[in-house]
């Protein structure tokens, strides 16, 4: 519901400058219960997915190279998305980021998390401090 709400946040914005827009978003999840309650509780989406990965995600074939595959095909298509709702905790969320960033002179206006702000795994804190009021 948290990705959801974000997502009827970016769709009204837009709305603003195009009443017709179709409401369209590419569901990544490693859950296969989400895509059945996303199509229930939000019936005038139009919901993309990768349907094979649906079938194979399961514990047993999560470190298979189908599942590898079906990763990649989400990567790709989130990267690709106009507006991405992940998390910055996640080693996905921040891979998915990355990549817009190469794809996008600033892709920080593409994206948005639902937790923490970016940050690199292990980082250390930063004691910097400027050397001229900005």
């Amino acid at each position: 519901d948290d990705y959801m709400e974000q997502a009827e946040e970016y769709f009204a914005g837009l709305e603003i400058l195009n009443p017709n827009i179709t409401r369209r978003i590419y569901l990544a999840s490693e859950e296969p219960k989400v895509y059945e309650e996303v199509k229930l509780k939000y019936p005038h989406y139009k919901i993309l997915y990768h349907q094979k990965k649906i079938d194979v995600v399961q514990m047993s074939t999560r470190r298979s190279l189908t599942s590898l595959r079906d990763l990649l095909v989400d990567i790709h298509f989130l990267t690709h998305s106009d507006f991405v709702i992940l998390t910055f905790s996640s080693n996905f969320g921040r891979l998915v980021y990355e990549i817009m960033q190469t794809l996008h002179p600033d892709a920080s206006d593409k994206f948005y998390s639902l937790d923490t702000t970016y940050f690199s795994y292990a980082q250390r804190p930063s004691f910097l401090k400027s050397r001229f009021h900005h």
